[in-house]
């Protein structure tokens, strides 16, 4: 028998997002500004935006979570839909700097749970201190 084949095989490697936390800013000791950006060339799936979804932006404070919301609440208009698109969000911190004087450890993680397929997932947190005096 003869177990050759000849042709050419076709093979499409889809196109994903990349999904960035470009920038964290404090604002005062009791807020933080958020910029999100996807720099993928693959556009963001809807489904991400659904109530219930598990690809969600997570808050923490000193390596505890504090709070999360959904992409439908991050970026109801889904400008991060798109590359090139990106949201940005102005968050309580929830610091306490009568309560807690001194240093604090501030992150933002997109996709905790790894349901959306990226580029790369090495650019979805970041992090900052707030000193509260």
């Amino acid at each position: 028998t003869n177990n050759r084949a000849a042709g050419a095989v076709r093979v499409e490697i889809p196109e994903l997002p990349d999904l960035e936390v470009s920038r964290l800013m404090e604002v005062g000791t009791s807020s933080l500004e958020v910029t999100i950006r996807n720099n993928g060339p693959g556009q963001l799936d809807d489904s991400f935006y659904n109530t219930g979804s598990p690809a969600t932006v997570q808050y923490y404070l000193d390596n505890r979570k504090t709070s999360g919301m959904s992409f439908g609440m991050l970026d109801p208009t889904r400008a991060l839909k798109n590359p090139g698109g990106s949201v940005t969000k102005t968050i309580g911190t929830q610091i306490n700097c009568t309560a807690s004087p001194g240093t604090h450890l501030l992150k933002v993680k997109i996709d905790p749970v790894n349901v959306i397929e990226e580029v790369s997932d090495m650019n979805n947190e970041r992090q900052t201190t707030v000193d509260c005096p």
